[in-house]
């Protein structure tokens, strides 16, 4: 089987890729991959990124004929078919199953978006004040709160919880 192809930005949600292949090495399931890094042209994405996939964003796997882009969707189908026995995926059997399925779609669905839209209007020069500000500040702070709560709970070192271990869904959280 040829080596997957992990096309990567750097300082982007890509950085969850090489991780995962990191991590599964370490857990003794090497998946053998090429990482080829792609330099921001200055900030977006050089044309030979570009050129692989409509979305013209990083990360994008090749693994034969198959390209593939969203980060999320990429760990998945590493995980489904290149590592199936990985703990790094829990399985609907698996004690952790609900919080792992939560936490890992709960980065990029909910707080990213939320970031963004506060990044967004911090840099609008709108009063702090500012309905539209008030309210999207209050909400990151309810999410990060929301985070902040469940990784406090007794015995939660992770976000699958005491029983779900380390996992995708910690990978997915980092690089918003």
């Amino acid at each position: 089987m040829p080596p997957l192809k992990v096309h990567h930005l750097q300082y982007s949600q890509s950085e969850r890729i090489p991780w995962l292949l990191h991590e599964l090495a370490l857990t003794n399931q090497p998946i053998p991959y090429e990482l080829i890094i792609h330099r921001r042209a200055p900030y977006f994405s050089p044309p030979a990124l570009v050129a692989l996939h409509p979305m013209k964003a990083a990360p994008v796997l090749e693994d034969g004929p198959l390209i593939l882009a969203e980060s999320g969707a990429i760990i998945e189908y590493v995980l489904d078919t290149h590592a199936p026995s990985s703990t790094l995926k829990l399985r609907p059997n698996q004690p952790g199953y609900t919080n792992y399925l939560f936490w890992f779609h709960w980065a990029n669905a909910n707080l990213q978006p939320c970031i963004m839209r506060c990044v967004t209007l911090v840099r609008t020069g709108l009063p702090d004040s500012h309905p539209a500000k008030v309210g999207v500040v209050e909400r990151l702070h309810t999410a990060l709160a929301f985070l902040d709560a469940h990784l406090r709970e007794d015995g939660v070192e992770w976000l699958a919880g005491p029983e779900g271990g380390f996992s995708a869904a910690d990978i997915m959280m980092v690089f918003l």
